[in-house]
């Protein structure tokens, strides 16, 4: 495998965290402000990209069972 490839690689796989860590917190952020205090409650209010990580990982295997 080319290093350059490997590099790019993790550079595009990392700017998605923080850009999906920046989506859900936009989210959680407007429904927090409309009045629903769901989001808050549950702890995703967060820009920790742990907290996204932990939430799409079940989602994947979810869909795992319809291919």
């Amino acid at each position: 495998m080319d290093v350059n490839a490997l590099t790019e690689g993790l550079i595009r796989y990392l700017t998605l965290i923080i850009l999906l860590t920046f989506h859900e917190y936009g989210h959680a952020w407007t429904a927090s402000k409309c009045g629903d205090d769901t989001a808050r409650l549950q702890g995703r209010c967060s820009l920790n990209p742990l907290c996204t990580l932990i939430r799409l990982v079940p989602c994947s295997f979810r869909y795992c069972r319809y291919f």
